[in-house]
């Protein structure tokens, strides 16, 4: 029996940063007063898709690939 998960339908997404760039994500969470790296990473998306063209908007909100044999 496993156990049981605070958030059923979450992914995670792993990356490999240098020292030096892990320094600066650092710096960033606490410039920003922000906790963890999730949160970072969730701003980071909205400020991406708000400066995204009109073009790439309607891609996205329209678009129903999936991923990994899911629904979008």
């Amino acid at each position: 029996m496993g156990r049981k998960c605070k958030y059923n339908n979450s992914s995670v997404i792993s990356i490999r940063m240098s020292d030096e760039e892990r320094q600066d994500l650092d710096k960033l969470m606490a410039s920003s007063r922000i906790d963890t790296v999730s949160e970072l990473m969730r701003e980071a998306i909205q400020l991406f898709k708000s400066n995204l063209p009109i073009e790439m908007k309607q891609f996205m909100d329209h678009s129903k690939r999936s991923v990994y044999g899911r629904p979008s």
